[in-house]
């Protein structure tokens, strides 16, 4: 049975994802902090379910432990799908991963994390990839916010001019 993001955090301590984040995503110690004030926000918020799946997968570089990517996968049924989404899964299928880096922190905690997920990293190692992922953009979920507003208002824009 699949668990949600939220479900997971609620399963770890911080010295596991503190950990694993130094260890499997490369964060340097002065950066930690930031990440642990991400983690300490996280915990008190709510999950919201978003129609998607986690997908962790490790990238292969030359042999040696790669970079761990994550993105998300549409679970629902095509029809649901946000119309820019929509497009995206008619156009190149069904296991078409989408950045998730831009999306509410609510919407992070409520993605589903799968079986095979769970298999191949340890529950640190996911929670950590998520938080860093999270923060990938910033540190503060408002700026984050702003910057996807400010896309969004681009892409209109650039949309309207064709």
């Amino acid at each position: 049975m699949d668990v949600t993001l939220g479900q997971l955090l609620a399963q770890v301590e911080w010295p596991e994802i503190k950990a694993a984040l130094c260890n499997q995503m490369g964060v340097e110690p002065a950066a930690i902090s930031s990440h642990q004030k991400v983690y300490e926000h996280i915990l008190s918020l709510p999950a919201c379910p978003s129609g998607f799946a986690l997908v962790i997968a490790r990238q292969e570089d030359g042999g040696n432990d790669g970079s761990i990517e994550v993105s998300a996968r549409w679970t629902r049924p095509v029809s649901e799908a946000p119309t820019e989404i929509r497009q995206a899964l008619l156009d190149e299928g069904r296991d078409t991963c989408f950045g998730f880096e831009l999306e509410s922190w609510q919407n992070w905690l409520g993605l589903l994390v799968g079986q095979d997920t769970l298999g191949a990293f340890t529950q640190a190692e996911i929670v950590a990839a998520c938080v860093w992922e999270m923060s990938y953009v910033a540190f503060e979920e408002e700026t984050i916010q702003h910057l996807a507003d400010y896309i969004q208002l681009a892409k209109t824009a650039d949309d309207e001019s064709e």
